[in-house]
């Protein structure tokens, strides 16, 4: 897929988690990264630049992103579709959950080894 058409799809993905209809993409990644359980556990704040970020596809086996899984993300609630990509900020080397945790633990319950799409979104460079 060309790095458009991927990150139309991220954008897609992120806007159900929009909390402010003037908030962009990013703007509504920095809010859950804000709120994101493992960099709440820590203290840590993280703030993504508005420029040089890109998308890309990955495939990872149910291990891979069961690691994603804070406690807080379980949910017995089911996903309303599992054919979206996982969306995944990476950062520093590490890889935060930003859309998907109803997926993957429906995944987990019906042992769905996977691979599974992931849209990574990180910094150019």
């Amino acid at each position: 897929m060309n790095p458009g058409a991927l990150w139309s799809e991220f954008a897609r993905g992120i806007q159900y988690h929009r909390a402010n209809p003037a908030h962009d993409e990013i703007d509504t990644v920095n809010r859950l990264l804000r709120k994101h359980p493992v960099l709440k556990d820590r203290g840590q704040v993280l703030q993504l630049p508005k420029g040089h970020l890109r998308v890309e596809e990955e495939h990872w086996t149910l291990e891979q992103l069961w690691g994603l899984i804070h406690p807080a993300h379980l949910t017995p609630l089911e996903p309303s579709s599992t054919e979206h990509a996982v969306t995944v900020v990476r950062w520093s080397g590490e890889n935060f959950l930003m859309d998907g945790r109803r997926r993957i633990n429906h995944w987990k319950r019906s042992a769905n080894e996977g691979p599974h799409r992931v849209l990574v979104l990180q910094a150019d460079g």
